[in-house]
């Protein structure tokens, strides 16, 4: 079979996306199933793209220019210059731009197979412009056009079938573990972990990785709900990221009131180095995520490749594919601390009954949440996509 060509386009590529699916699903196809991958996008002025000279070094990528502005004009060059050349075009969003060149591609080249991942959350349901009449029938005159369109849940891919009448393939996020490259800053990393793991002086640990203190993340019904539990005296709780200014002061007015705070709640900060980050999600017995809104927090599948139960809220739409009974996780009602208490609290008095099946977590992550397996499906989908194309 002749090597096929996969060009994502992509309207600004920072460097951390080179991890998530913007990169990840172009480099494991090209990896593991015979494509030329390129990814088509402006640079981000600011980044080095270091996982390029490492663990990436063979993910290609053509950049039309620098920052956010002009991509669409040139994007469209690229496309006159190269459509015919491409056999799989890749885009992401729901947009009318997206729409314009995935048409201008199918029209230069009508054996092309068109890709649309979404990487939407129920928030653009709520949206008046999205139920616009007009911009409802270019939305859907979008999504049917495409060859094969995604989402990363199987809620979000009913609703989006819902609102066009056309089937939506459920992709979903997932991880690749990388062997780790040793820097100062990443054994630095290692032994702040470790001096906190200490620290806990051998509780039980719950975990929750991200932007702490944002408006989204919602830490503050996670450290309410914490208290509220009463676990506070057999566990500690630790926050792994940047902390916004605005937190840190409610934090410090909340642990005013409540001194015992300083000796179970702990502030990691950021973590860069995976094998420091691992570290946190095996020693912890559950990872939680209080947000108010989430697309697919790659945190998810790292969390349960190292056997942690999970407390999600539900608007975590990917959730409900994941935890499949009482011992892999709790769903809970956002902005319920009530809800998030009692979910610990389950979680400790049935704890010796859920350990018996924490493997059964990491096996289902593997089979489901790997970009291995992940780009097997979608590979599938688009030899099928080419099997039509050739009748």
């Amino acid at each position: 079979m002749r090597e096929k060509s996969f060009v994502t386009l992509f309207y600004y590529l920072p460097n951390f996306v080179l991890k998530k699916d913007v990169g990840m699903i172009p480099y494991i196809l090209q990896e593991q199933y015979e494509y030329r991958s390129v990814i088509v996008s402006n640079k981000s002025g600011m980044d080095t793209y270091s996982e390029l000279d490492n663990e990436m070094s063979n993910l290609n990528i053509t950049f039309l220019g620098n920052g956010e502005k002009y991509f669409f004009l040139r994007a469209i060059k690229y496309l006159l210059q190269n459509a015919k050349k491409i056999d799989v075009l890749n885009m992401y969003h729901l947009k009318i731009s997206t729409g314009v060149l995935l048409a201008l591609y199918r029209a230069l080249n009508h054996r092309g197979i068109t890709y649309l991942k979404l990487d939407i959350d129920f928030l653009f349901f709520e949206k008046k412009s999205s139920r616009i009449w007009w911009k409802k029938l270019i939305y859907t005159r979008i999504l049917q056009k495409a060859n094969i369109c995604s989402a990363e849940s199987s809620k979000i891919c009913k609703k989006v079938e819902e609102y066009c009448g056309k089937k939506i393939e459920l992709i979903p996020n997932g991880i690749y573990v990388f062997p780790d490259i040793d820097t100062d800053i990443s054994l630095y990393e290692k032994e702040r972990v470790e001096q906190i793991i200490k620290n806990c002086n051998s509780r039980r640990i719950i975990f929750t990785a991200g932007r702490i203190g944002t408006r989204q993340k919602n830490n503050e019904m996670l450290i309410e709900g914490f208290l509220k539990s009463g676990l506070y005296s057999r566990y500690c709780l630790l926050l792994a990221g940047t902390v916004e200014n605005e937190f840190k002061e409610w934090y410090n007015d909340l642990s005013t009131i409540h001194s015992e705070l300083s000796k179970c709640i702990f502030f990691i900060g950021n973590i860069n180095n995976k094998e420091a980050l691992n570290r946190l999600y095996e020693v912890a017995d559950i990872f939680v995520l209080s947000s108010r809104w989430e697309g697919f927090p790659l945190v998810i599948p790292e969390a349960m490749l190292q056997e942690c139960f999970l407390i999600l809220t539900n608007v975590i739409y990917p959730a409900y594919d994941i935890i499949k009974n009482d011992n892999f996780g709790k769903i809970i009602n956002t902005e319920s601390v009530i809800d998030l208490a009692n979910a610990l609290k389950y979680y400790d008095d049935n704890r010796e009954n859920i350990i018996q099946h924490k493997s059964e977590i990491s096996e289902f992550c593997k089979e489901n949440y790997m970009w291995e397996n992940i780009c097997k499906r979608l590979n599938d989908l688009i030899n099928t996509q080419i099997t039509l194309m050739e009748k």
